[in-house]
């Protein structure tokens, strides 16, 4: 008799100078690592410094964070959402209370921060460490520079808020999506280059009903609850999906009416089955950001990057060894047609599936970027026999 068992696991790829994804790799992780011990969700990260969630809702940072290099600190509080910079650590409990760590002596400090009751979830404007926080309600708070929270009363029932290095896009319930902060790129999606003191509403995606956001560097994507992906700001190294100006293989990508794209200051939609070998339409699931990278997850549990890939941390075939080519790969769905070069290290790579070494992985659940590294929440299935 045959029956099944789920088990939930995180690998991750890219960037692994301070052993943030395992302490026996090299700087440059480019194929999927399983994370050892009950590891759930990779809840935010740095360049540096990555925060673990375990199964009994434990955290974990592991990387380089204060003064401590190649470090795993094991947080006291249970947190149901976290956040960190260089030296601080943001934590919600499970009581939503808001906790501020510091490592700057090699000593785990922590003070409670005044906060709203039931916080649901924090992030962190990359350039200026603001701090922003969302309420189980969809209130929006923000923190000054004496840690004291005021509501932005212009955003109500507001679902998510996510930040890149200067900007911030905040996602409400009835799927409209507001954006302010710096807009020198395109990355507030107002047709222009303008900032923007106060959240904005992004007059293009009005109606399409989008239910998530992702803040990348320079650049921000949104997915609407049809399962597409609207991209607009920066795209130096292909984040947002588009062929870059930098991509030097475009030529043998290259399809009837494409062009190369720099920047884009008002959202387009991805038509990603233009860049992939697969069947009929794809419905996406999830999305996620890194510096100069995006993510993707299918409903049929394909994970797919796109964008700066220097440190392995978009997953294509070309980012694996030739000597790990050869070995047995499952791909969860068939590889893409522009995985081009023999290295991971070219500069702007276009839409493609991740390769997975053969785990007895049946599909990626969601994805989360960092910086320079990309992580993915796993469903694996065993198959006994009694």
């Amino acid at each position: 008799m045959a029956s099944k068992e789920d088990d939930v696991y995180v690998c991750g790829i890219g960037f692994n100078k301070f052993s943030q994804i395992d302490c026996h790799c090299d700087i440059i992780v480019n194929k999927p690592i399983r994370f050892d011990g009950k590891i759930v969700s990779v809840m935010a990260g740095s360049r540096n410094a990555i925060i673990l969630k375990r199964d009994d809702g434990t955290l974990t940072i592991r990387g380089f964070w204060g003064n401590c290099q190649r470090c795993e600190i094991n947080i006291s509080k249970r947190g149901q959402c976290a956040t960190l910079k260089e030296d601080e650590l943001f934590v919600v409990d499970s009581e939503g209370m808001l906790y501020k760590y510091s490592n700057e002596t090699n000593e785990e400090v922590c003070n409670q921060m005044a906060s709203p009751q039931s916080l649901k979830q924090l992030d962190l404007v990359e350039n200026s460490s603001t701090l922003f926080g969302v309420t189980e309600s969809g209130n929006v708070y923000r923190w000054n520079e004496d840690n004291i929270p005021t509501q932005i009363i212009s955003l109500t029932k507001i679902s998510q808020i996510c930040c890149g290095v200067s900007h911030v896009l905040a996602c409400s319930e009835s799927g409209n999506v507001y954006t302010w902060g710096t807009g020198s790129r395109g990355q507030l999606g107002h047709s222009s280059l303008d900032d923007a003191e106060k959240p904005k509403l992004i007059d293009m995606l009005c109606g399409v009903n989008i239910k998530a956001v992702a803040a990348g560097g320079w650049h921000s994507l949104s997915l609407a609850e049809s399962g597409d992906i609207y991209a607009w700001g920066w795209n130096e190294a292909g984040q947002l999906g588009f062929p870059a100006t930098t991509l030097t293989d475009f030529s043998e990508t290259k399809k009837e009416g494409d062009k190369s794209v720099s920047m884009l200051s008002t959202p387009a939609l991805l038509e990603l089955e233009k860049y992939l070998e697969c069947d009929g339409y794809l419905t996406l699931i999830d999305i996620s950001c890194g510096s100069r990278h995006s993510a993707t997850v299918t409903s049929k549990g394909a994970a797919i990057t796109w964008g700066w890939a220097k440190y392995g941390q978009v997953g294509h075939l070309c980012c694996v060894s030739n000597s790990e080519k050869n070995n047995s790969l499952t791909f969860i769905e068939k590889r893409s047609r522009n995985n081009f070069g023999n290295s991971c290290n070219e500069k702007a790579h276009l839409p493609g599936f991740v390769v997975f070494p053969d785990t007895n992985c049946s599909s990626v659940a969601s994805v989360r970027c960092c910086a320079w590294s990309t992580f993915f929440k796993m469903n694996c299935v065993r198959n006994n026999t009694s």
